[in-house]
C-alpha cells in the first residue's frame, strides 16, 4: 500500500490527536467567521472575502488555504470536519495548541492565512529588489534584465533559469510584480521566519546568487510537512 505524505499517519494506523475543548472552540470560531453565509461549508468566495485585507494577495492566501486543508468530498468546499482534521494534523506534526492558538488569533485579527503575511520591512525590500532588477522600469522582469543583474556571480544563466523556474508561474518569460511578491510570500506562508526571508532578500540585493533564495527550508516539525 502506497502512502501520500498527508496519509502517512493514517497508513501507519496512528490516531489523530484530540483537540482540547478550548482549542476546538477557537478552531470552530474561525471556521464560522470565514463561513459568512453560515451554510456549514467554506467556499472560494467566502475565503476571498475573509482574506480581502491582503489586497492583491487575497486570492493567493485563499488558494493556499484550500491547498493545505484537504476536501473530504467533491464540490470544492471545506466542511467543518475537513477544517478540524487539518488542525488535528498540525498537532500530530509537532505544533502545540499554544502555537496554533497564536496563529489562529493572528489570522482572525489580520486576515492572513495562519496569521502569516509580509511585514512592512519585507514588503519594502521585495519591491526594492524587483525595481533593481527591472532596469528599464517596465513593470516586469525579463530574461535579459535578470542576466544583467546576476552577471557578477559568474553563473548568470544558471541563476536566471533557477529564478524563472521558481517565480514565473505563467511561464511567459516575464516576472510581474504580483508573481514576485507571491514567491516571497510563499516562504512566509510555508513557515519560514520573516527575518530569515528578509536576510535572503538582502543577500541578493548585496550581490548573492539566486539559489540561496529558492530553497525555502522545511518547517522544523515532526515529519516536516505543513
Amino acid at each position: 500500500m502506497s502512502c501520500l505524505p498527508d496519509d502517512i499517519a493514517k497508513c501507519l494506523g496512528l490516531k489523530l490527536p484530540d483537540l482540547s475543548e478550548k482549542f476546538e472552540k477557537l478552531v470552530m470560531d474561525i471556521f464560522n467567521q470565514i463561513d459568512a453565509d453560515h451554510g456549514g461549508t467554506i467556499d472560494k468566495k467566502e475565503a476571498l472575502q475573509f482574506f480581502k485585507s491582503q489586497g492583491a494577495s487575497a486570492e493567493f492566501h485563499a488558494n493556499e488555504m484550500f491547498r493545505r486543508v484537504k476536501f473530504s468530498k467533491e464540490g470544492g468546499e471545506l466542511s467543518k470536519d475537513d477544517w478540524k482534521v487539518f488542525w488535528q494534523k498540525q498537532l500530530q506534526q509537532g505544533y502545540t495548541e499554544a502555537m496554533l492558538t497564536k496563529e489562529i488569533t493572528e489570522m482572525r485579527s489580520g486576515g492572513a492565512w495562519r496569521g502569516r503575511a509580509m511585514g512592512r520591512e519585507l514588503a519594502t525590500l521585495v519591491v526594492r529588489l524587483f525595481k533593481k532588477i527591472d532596469s528599464d522600469k517596465s513593470g516586469v522582469i525579463d530574461l535579459q534584465e535578470a542576466k544583467e543583474f546576476f552577471k557578477q556571480t559568474g553563473l548568470a544563466n544558471v541563476q536566471v533559469a533557477s529564478m524563472f523556474t521558481n517565480v514565473d508561474d505563467n511561464t511567459d518569460h516575464e516576472i510581474s510584480l504580483v508573481e514576485w511578491k507571491e514567491f516571497w510570500l510563499k516562504h512566509v506562508l510555508g513557515g519560514e521566519s520573516e527575518q530569515a526571508v528578509i536576510d535572503r532578500v538582502k543577500d541578493i540585493l548585496d550581490g548573492s546568487g539566486w539559489q540561496k533564495a529558492s530553497a525555502a527550508p522545511m518547517m522544523q516539525t515532526m515529519g516536516g510537512v505543513l
